[in-house]
Parts: C-alpha cells; structure tokens; sequence
C-alpha cells in the first residue's frame, strides 16, 4: 500500500529542513498522479517509461480539458512526484492505491486474463456543458447503423497500456450535480479493444495523428456510421482538434442501461476529473459490481439508434434547457392549477385528499420560506416541495436530522394557527420524478410528509383536457418526469447530432 503517513514520516526524516506546511503541500502534490487518470502513471515513472517531463505535460493537458485551473500547477506536481518517485524507489512493496477515487491494483501484470471492470464517468466537463460540441462518448449510448456498438472510455479514448485486453465490463455513470453519488447510465461487455498503446501529450502528437487517421481508416472500412454519418464526420464542428482525435476503444456486444435509476455506493464517490476508475478482482468492492451487472433483473438492452429528422420535436423548454428546472417547472405546475379548474378539481380530490369544493385562495411560488408550492384554500394548506434533482437540503451540521423538512413543517402549522385553519388541515407532500429514489425518511417530520410521483400527476393532467395554450408543452415535461430512468443525455445527445446532420446537408457536405 501508499501509505500518505509512511510518506509524510519519510519526507520529514529525510528532509528535516522542509517546513510543515511545505511537507503537507508536497504530500497532496505527489498523490495526485495516484488519483487522476492522465495517461501517465507512477509504475511509468519508476520503471522509466515515462519521464517528469512527459507527466508534466499530461498534467496540464488533463487540467485544460477538465477546464480546471492550470496556472503553476503541473510544474508543481510534476517537482514533488520525484519525492513520491524516490521514496517508492526504496520500497520493495507492490503498488496498491488505498485511496477508494482510484480502485485498481498497479501491480497486475497485462498479460492477465481479461477480468476488470471499467467505471468510466460520461459527459462531463464544460467542453459539453458550456458549448454545443457533441461528446466522442455519444457512440456508448446509441448503437450505430452498422448494428453494432463501440466504446469511446472518456476523456481522449485511451486507456493505460497496462490496462490492454484486460477491461471485461464498462459501466457508464454520471457524476450527480452537487452530490458524492454516480448516477449509472448503463453498460456494455468488451468484445475486442481497438485503441491501444497511445499516449496523449505534446511529445505524441506525431504518433497520435498517425493513430487517428488509423482509426478513421477503420470507420471506413468497418462502415461505422451514426445517423447517415461516418462517425468521424460528427464531430467536424466540436471546438476541438481533429487530427489527433480518437473515436474508438473496444468493440462492444451490447448496451444494457437500468430498469430503474441505480446509484452507486459512496464507496464509489469522486471528483468529476476523475473519469476513470479501475476495478480488480482484488478490490472489496469487485464482486458488488459484478453481481449489479449480472442481475438480468436489473437491465435492459438498448438498441436505440440516431434518427435524423428535419424538424426535430422541440418545446420552449427543450429549447431553453429548462425541461429539469425546478423553478420553471414549479411555475409550471402553479399556472396550470390555477388556469385549469378540471386539473385543480382532480389533483385536490386524488392527491391532497381535501373536498373539491374548497375554493383554491392562492398558490405561492417560493415566498413563503422558499417553499416550492405553498397553496391555501378555504379551508386547508398544502406545502409541496418540488424535488427534480436536487436533494433534501437546509440540513444542520449539529443536529443531522433537521432539514427544509423540519422547516416547512414548522412554518405551516404556525401560518395555519394564524389563518384559523385546523392541524389535521395541513398537508405536506415531496413531488419527485419517478426516477429520483433518493432515501429522506431518517430526517425529522419526513413521515409527515406523502410522495407524489411525477406519473401521478402526469395521468390526471392528460385526464384535464384543456385549451389553454402551452398545455400541451407542460404535459410534454411531465412526461418527461413520469419515466423510471431519466433518458436526459440520450434525448441531448440525439438533439445535438441531429443538428450537425441538418447543418451538413444545408451546406451539402
């Protein structure tokens, strides 16, 4: 095992004049090519395959594509690795990460059988988020026209040689926004790696503009289309350099994605830099996952392939990328009560259990304690808290159990003391996608609280038929809500490519 504490003894003793602070700082600085997949590893560094420089640079292509800070910072890593170097030169141990962001064993040789389980973090980074550029991860998730499906392990497509031929499972996940979680996206069983033995960096880009016009030359030949293109021409409009692109890592037999949303342990907890984590048959957590991806029970095939349409469906929504807002959406969702009396009628009877002829007063949107819907009638108050994404939060680092929960419940049953209306008047509810699964019954007043599911409020709706305009769009969201796995990166993936098809055959390309 690194031990960070046999390290830090070790700089000491050997570096007494180093101050504290500067120990702590080089500690951090030396573990990071532990814990980043950068295409160069500690094992290159000790066996000579690689040199400082060539981590140097790796450090600051991989900080620059995750759009992090680069500043000193490679220089700086790449200085205080030699210590970690140094000391590791003088310890026959073999080399096992104990950080749980980076689960592999460094000391498997590569003509092991093929027995690891890839966990490859998808779409991530402002590269995606912030631009219109389509991920080279797209082609995980849909199957290409040939009717097969590929593998692109994100980020650059590469995997560290001493990975070759080894990866059985890739199991495709997605960092939870403002959460320690992985949302699984799905999975595929490797059939053949294409891409091997490529290194990124400034001091391969001869060797990498040879392996990507090798690996356009396979598209070609293999026909490996998506939408009526060859993969390769995709991409012709990402803000990116194609010359030493990469499109391709394994050949897959078939993608599974989940039945219902699945999560990762918090075992499995990283940073969204972290795309790559390397699971052995030595780490505990190796047979979890293997069972997960064995239970038939558990997935689906997904053939889904590019469709290219002229006239894509859109909605305002869509448009604006507000279709997971939870703002929006609650506003939504107020409008329609109050503009819609057959939907008030149906909710108020189904879902609050109060009588339909109590009079709706008002619905406030956030005012109230920033409660999401805090609606009064005649004689009652309904508190509903409006989850699309997010978590339970106003959570008390003092007392672990109180939360928003606690808040609003308060705040409701003393609104209610004011306006004359009787406690068992007072209803509170958490709306939620049927795909959010997220666990809150250990928080304080959670059991005063009922769960309505987005699919319940959806089938009432289509059930309030009504000519009020834009109604039709508020369904098209809580359809989207009403499904047990959230397909948001299949319906932006699908947008995207279909954009580049449409400008490719304007401009006749």
């Amino acid at each position: 095992m690194i031990d960070r504490k046999q390290f830090k003894q070790w700089l000491e003793k050997n570096y007494p004049k180093l101050k504290p602070i500067t120990v702590s700082t080089t500690v951090s600085d030396a573990f990071f090519i532990l814990n980043h997949d950068v295409g160069v590893t500690i094992d290159d560094l000790l066996d000579g395959t690689k040199s400082i420089e060539e981590y140097r640079n790796a450090v600051k292509i991989y900080l620059e594509k995750a759009n992090k800070s680069v500043g000193t910072r490679p220089a700086g890593y790449a200085s205080h690795v030699k210590y970690l170097v140094d000391f590791l030169g003088n310890k026959s141990i073999p080399l096992k990460v104990e950080n749980p962001n980076q689960i592999k064993n460094n000391s498997i040789k590569t003509d092991a059988k093929k027995n690891v389980i890839l966990i490859n973090n998808l779409f991530t980074g402002r590269y995606i988020s912030k631009s219109d550029n389509i991920g080279h991860e797209f082609i995980n998730i849909f199957q290409s026209d040939n009717n097969k499906f590929y593998v692109y392990a994100n980020p650059y497509g590469s995997i560290d040689k001493k990975w070759n031929d080894r990866i059985e499972y890739v199991l495709f996940v997605r960092a939870l926004k403002g959460e320690k979680r992985l949302k699984v996206i799905g999975y595929s069983k490797v059939l053949e790696q294409i891409l091997k033995d490529v290194t990124r960096g400034n001091n391969h880009l001869e060797d990498n503009k040879i392996a990507s016009n090798n690996q356009k030359e396979y598209i070609k030949k293999n026909d490996i289309k998506y939408g009526g293109l060859l993969l390769d021409n995709i991409f012709k409009y990402n803000n990116s350099s194609v010359e030493d692109s990469f499109y391709i890592t394994f050949e897959a037999e078939q993608l599974f994605t989940p039945i219902e949303e699945l999560v990762l342990p918090e075992k499995f907890s990283r940073t969204s830099e972290s795309a790559k984590l390397y699971v052995t048959p030595e780490n505990d957590q190796y047979r979890v996952i293997k069972d997960l991806l064995e239970n038939e029970s558990k997935w689906v095939k997904h053939n889904q392939k590019i469709e290219f349409t002229e006239k894509p469906e859109t909605t305002i929504f869509s448009i604006i990328k507000k279709n997971y807002d939870e703002t929006s959406i609650s506003n939504l969702i107020s409008y329609f009560l109050r503009q819609n009396r057959v939907l008030w009628n149906n909710v108020s009877k189904s879902i609050f259990g109060i009588d339909e002829k109590e009079e709706l007063i008002e619905i406030i949107r956030e005012s109230e304690l920033n409660i999401d819907l805090f609606i009064r009638t005649t004689k009652s108050i309904i508190v509903i808290e409006n989850k699309i994404r997010s978590s339970i939060s106003g959570k008390n680092k003092e007392d672990h159990l109180y939360s928003q929960l606690s808040k609003y419940y308060t705040h409701a049953l003393k609104r209610a003391k004011e306006l004359g209306i009787a406690e068992e008047n007072v209803h509170f509810f958490i709306l939620r996608p049927d795909y959010n699964n997220e666990q809150y019954s250990s928080y304080n007043h959670a059991d005063e609280y009922k769960e309505v599911k987005y699919s319940t409020i959806y089938e009432l709706a289509k059930k309030s038929d009504t000519q009020i305009k834009h109604y039709d769009e508020f369904l098209k969201v809580l359809e989207k809500h009403s499904n047990k796995f959230d397909n948001e990166i299949f319906d932006d993936q699908m947008f995207r490519i279909n954009d580049v098809i449409v400008r490719l055959k304007k401009n006749n390309e």
